[in-house]
């Protein structure tokens, strides 16, 4: 952090440390005391307009040069993007196509062994030098594979997705969808409920 932005956050944090040691002492035992703390409720959004204007002015010219930086590079980063994911098209496509080829002759190959066609050793190792295999090592690239996973939700048993969600992430997504769903009379089995509390009257902050 440089000197100026910290000089800059010791000051507002100046401003409003105070404020925030008033509240710690407050106890409410008396309308006097609730109508007193309903005012330092109010006064929060002073405070918090500070707190945010104050990080704003640091992070929007940061925030602005990051979009700046990201939108001179995006062109370059799809250019490149799109040329390995051809190439590597075209690198997959020729490995299966000759993997293809010489799964073809390995099974011709060994029906003729079968068959008793092909007898001699040497000549069933000439036939099999013939089969041409896709050499890794010589190009620099490693075979992998990939698992592709798909699946139909009919079919997949109650107890598995059960436990499925309950899983923290799976349920919480679910919950947030949910509740929206509820808000707006879509869920079904879902009512949303009234729950009262106390809450600030919206007023301009004006400083």
């Amino acid at each position: 952090m440089d000197k100026m932005t910290e000089a800059k956050v010791q000051k507002i944090d100046s401003e409003v440390s105070p404020f925030i040691e008033t509240i710690d002492k407050i106890e409410i035992k008396s309308q006097d005391d609730f109508d007193m703390a309903g005012k330092k409720i109010v006064e929060f959004k002073q405070y918090e307009k500070v707190v945010k204007e104050g990080k704003e002015s640091i992070t929007k010219p940061l925030n602005e040069a990051l979009r700046n930086t990201r939108s001179l590079f995006k062109p370059l980063e799809d250019k490149i993007t799109q040329a390995k994911t051809t190439l590597l098209r075209k690198v997959n496509d020729y490995k299966r196509e000759q993997d293809r080829i010489a799964a073809e002759q390995t099974a011709k190959l060994e029906a003729k062994i079968e068959k008793g066609t092909i007898k001699r050793p040497e000549t069933i190792m000439k036939n099999m030098d013939k089969i041409q295999n896709v050499q890794m090592a010589s190009s620099g690239l490693s075979e992998a594979t990939t698992k592709v996973v798909e699946f139909d939700l009919e079919a997949i048993s109650p107890e598995y997705l059960k436990e499925l969600i309950y899983r923290p992430k799976v349920f919480d997504a679910l919950g947030v969808e949910i509740r929206k769903d509820a808000l707006g009379n879509k869920a079904q089995g879902v009512e949303p409920r009234a729950e009262k509390g106390v809450t600030v009257e919206e007023v301009k902050v004006v400083r």
